[in-house]
C-alpha cells in the first residue's frame, strides 16, 4: 500500500516516455528475475545472498562488485526482457 502512494508506476511511465523521446531503449524485466544473485561474469547463482550484503562476491570465479552494479550489468545483458519504445 505504501509503495502505491510513492507513484512508482507513474515514475515508470514518465521514464519510458522520456526515453522514447530521446530514442533510448528501456529493458523491462520480470520483477522476480534474480539479477542481484547471479554473477555477471560466470553466471553462478548465489542463492543465500542477503539484502544486507552490499558487495557481491562470487564463490565460483571470485568476481567482486557492488551488488547494484552487478544487477545493472545483468539487466543490461539479459535476453529475457521486454523492450519499451
Amino acid at each position: 500500500k505504501v509503495i502505491s502512494y510513492q507513484g512508482f508506476y507513474n515514475f515508470r511511465l514518465k521514464l519510458i516516455a522520456k526515453c522514447q523521446h530521446l530514442g533510448i531503449p528501456v529493458h523491462l524485466i520480470n520483477r522476480f528475475e534474480p539479477t542481484s544473485k547471479v554473477c555477471h561474469r560466470c553466471g553462478h547463482k548465489k542463492v543465500d545472498l542477503k539484502l544486507s550484503e552490499r558487495t557481491y562476491q562470487c564463490p565460483k570465479c571470485s568476481y567482486t562488485a557492488d551488488r547494484d552494479i552487478n544487477a545493472a550489468l545483468n539487466i543490461r545483458d539479459t535476453e529475457n526482457f521486454e523492450l519499451a519504445y
